[in-house]
């Protein structure tokens, strides 16, 4: 019995494939998805529960939904900056209170 449907892409081949696109090359979901190293499913979840989870995509394409890649860079370096503050292990001169951690 021959199936003659198209095998799942590997998510490290497409990480490979992306690190070669330029910025106005546009992606599809499978591609974000790895592009975010996440599956196809959760990328849909997390634009159900929240649209500010993933990047915003390009508007006209019906109900496909496209982004550039340019944009992706960008929105992930923005929430890293965002997301960039002091290390839990940092005391900064204040007090810790509670119980000690093991380093």
């Amino acid at each position: 019995m021959i199936v003659n449907m198209k095998a799942p892409r590997d998510q490290f081949e497409i990480r490979k494939q992306l690190a070669t696109y330029g910025d106005d090359q546009v992606i599809d979901a499978v591609e974000l998805a790895a592009f975010r190293c996440i599956s196809v499913k959760m990328l849909y979840r997390l634009l159900y529960l929240r649209s500010d989870a993933i990047p915003p995509s390009l508007l006209g394409f019906g109900r496909k939904r496209l982004w550039r890649m340019g944009n992706c860079r960008q929105w992930l370096r923005t929430r890293d900056a965002a997301s960039a503050g002091p290390s839990p292990l940092s005391t900064d001169g204040v007090p810790r209170t509670g119980r000690p951690r093991k380093l």
